[in-house]
């Protein structure tokens, strides 16, 4: 697993944006078209376009997986995913892997995996 620095921010802005940033890499949209889709969802929800309700219900057509973490075991980290295309949950993070490499503003491979999707490729 590799690191690439890759922000697709219009502005190139640093900026809480990680959900818009992650899901327009690993769908292949623009990060506007991302964020418009999320406002739309969080409008109809009363909640705001980040939050994990409108996360879910903009990518419940992909398979959403919770990792089982036995006892004593430390729980998957993004390290561990190769190939594929993935969407991480982390504690207050989304990120996207992308055949190898998590692609994000800061490298976040080391933090736990509490949910992913799956959008392309086999299952971690």
């Amino acid at each position: 697993m590799r690191f690439k620095k890759y922000n697709n921010n219009p502005n190139g802005l640093k900026t809480c944006d990680c959900v818009v940033r992650a899901l327009s890499n690993a769908l292949n949209k623009s990060w506007l078209e991302v964020y418009n889709g999320l406002v739309e969802i969080g409008r109809l929800l009363k909640t705001m376009p980040n939050s994990d309700e409108v996360i879910y219900k903009y990518l419940e057509e992909y398979k959403m997986i919770t990792p089982k973490v036995e006892k004593g075991k430390k729980r998957l980290t993004a390290e561990e995913f190769k190939e594929g295309v993935y969407i991480l949950k982390q504690a207050n993070h989304l990120t996207s892997i992308k055949d190898g490499f998590l692609m994000d503003i800061w490298d976040c491979r080391k933090r736990a995996v509490y949910r992913y999707w799956l959008i392309k490729g086999d299952e971690v």
